[in-house]
């Protein structure tokens, strides 16, 4: 009787150093697998190189363009769509986001009046602000550009007064201080975002506004306003 338990007990001890082999066997197995995926996946990872371009006014323009590896396996027809999504992303210097691909094709329909500096310093004498210079990026739809001020206080508001509804209604956009000139002459900046053209927007209109204390001067193009037509 006692060697039938002794045979019993070692009989249930190699089952269970059996099991124990079968389980780490396996689970060497399923390690050996993971680690598998996980070098194919590595494969198909891209290297991303970022290419940076400054502008006249020195704002960053990033670009992002995704470049495959040799040895990279074919990619699936998802794979190939995120990709050319992924190339051609541009982002937003201003708010670092990224932008709609349509572009807009807005067109001047006045001379730069940097060109006109005779023009330009009369503006300044008589209105006290001049619009200077005026860039039109219709790739991520925006208008920025300087306006000139002749200061005569240090309480000074520019703006520039936008319509796209030849002057139903319209918004202000306020300029900031960018150089402030030994010669009373002060440089502020503006931007603002401009909708793309369609069959709502045909036409922008703007000026330039200045308060001085109590008073109000404009540039308003003799009266024609500055305009952009499609």
């Amino acid at each position: 009787m006692d060697k039938l338990q002794l045979a019993d007990g070692l009989n249930n001890q190699t089952s269970q150093n059996s099991l124990k082999n079968l389980k780490k066997e396996l689970l060497e197995m399923l390690n050996k697998e993971l680690e598998e995926c996980k070098d194919q996946r590595g494969k198909k990872k891209r290297e991303i190189k970022k290419v940076s371009f400054l502008d006249e006014f020195g704002f960053q323009i990033a670009k992002v363009f995704v470049v495959p590896s040799f040895d990279e396996q074919e990619q699936s027809a998802d794979d190939e769509k995120q990709l050319d999504e992924e190339s051609s992303a541009i982002l937003d210097p201003f708010f670092n986001t990224q932008l709609p691909k349509r572009k807009s094709s807005w067109m001047f329909n006045f001379q730069q009046p940097m060109h006109n500096v005779g023009k330009l310093i009369k503006r300044l004498q008589y209105q006290k602000v001049a619009l200077e210079s005026v860039t039109l990026r219709n790739d991520i739809q925006r208008l920025y550009g300087t306006v000139k001020v002749k200061r005569s206080c240090t309480d000074v508001q520019v703006f520039l007064r936008c319509t796209f509804n030849n002057w139903l209604t319209f918004k202000d956009h306020s300029a900031v201080l960018l150089n402030r000139g030994s010669d009373m002459i002060d440089t502020y900046f503006f931007d603002f975002k401009i909708p793309p053209n369609d069959i709502n927007y045909k036409q922008i209109q703007f000026c330039v506004g200045c308060k001085l204390l109590d008073q109000q001067f404009w540039d308003d193009n003799d009266q024609r306003y500055y305009k952009l037509i499609a």
